[in-house]
Parts: structure tokens; C-alpha cells; sequence
């Protein structure tokens, strides 16, 4: 194969204040292709977004929780979180053209509004497309 992914060098960090409001937030991530089939020509498919353990440690859930759990359940910053992430990829670096065949692996989340439940959705959704926007620049 020797098909490799990028990684954040650390966390991007996001860092703005948007209609007198500061939002602020630290992502690190992987971006992997998904494995090739056999065929040549394989369908494109949606991006698929994963949640290491210390990510899920930082969101106060269960670290080992299986994949298949509903996330209408995740908490609204968690849920902000993957919908920065999916809507990232979906616009793509070179505009109207949606990533397809990989997996975004969220590794760390850090933020200091941990205390502001009301602006930490805003600002993990902004952080989470920043980080990819920023892997994806490099």
C-alpha cells in the first residue's frame, strides 16, 4: 500500500472573538485515506469522523464506549465538534469539491471555555473545521 496520512503538527489552535463573543479552542488530527478495495474504481463515500479516547476523556464520556452509539446523546459541544469536522471536509479545499475516502481522526481536544458551556459548541465547531482547513493548507 505505503498510503499514509497527515497529521496536525500539535494542536491548531483557533482563537477569535466573533459579535463580542470569544471563542477558543485546540484540535489535533489525522487525516487517513480509507483502504483501497481490489477493484480500480471504488464509489466515493462520505468522510467517516472518529474520536480517540483523550477526546472523548475531555467531553467527560466513557473512553472505551463503542462506535455505534447514537450521537444524538454526545453532548451539544461534542456534537458541535463533529459537525465543524463533516462540514470541513464536505467543503473541501478547492471549493465545491467534498473530501471523500478518508477518516478524520479527532486525536486531543483542549479549550479553556470549559467553564462557558453556552460558547464552547460555537467554538469547538470552529475550532474543528480551522484544524482541518489548516492540515489541509499544508
Amino acid at each position: 500500500d505505503g498510503e499514509e496520512g497527515v497529521e496536525t503538527d500539535g494542536f491548531v489552535e483557533y482563537d477569535r472573538t466573533v459579535g463580542g463573543v470569544q471563542l477558543q479552542g485546540a484540535i489535533r488530527l489525522r487525516l487517513d485515506p480509507l483502504p483501497m478495495s481490489e477493484s480500480s474504481c471504488i464509489p466515493p463515500e462520505d468522510p467517516l469522523v472518529t474520536l480517540s479516547p483523550e477526546t472523548r476523556e475531555f467531553f467527560h464520556m466513557d473512553s472505551q464506549a463503542s462506535s455505534d452509539e447514537s450521537e444524538h446523546k454526545y453532548p451539544p459541544a461534542l456534537q458541535a465538534l463533529l459537525s465543524g469536522a463533516r462540514g470541513s471536509l464536505k467543503r473541501g479545499r478547492l471549493g465545491p469539491y467534498p473530501l471523500a475516502n478518508l477518516t478524520c481522526h479527532i486525536l486531543d481536544v483542549d479549550s479553556e471555555m470549559m467553564t462557558s458551556p453556552d460558547t464552547l459548541p460555537g467554538a469547538m465547531r470552529a475550532a474543528a473545521a480551522n484544524a482541518i482547513a489548516t492540515l489541509l493548507e499544508t
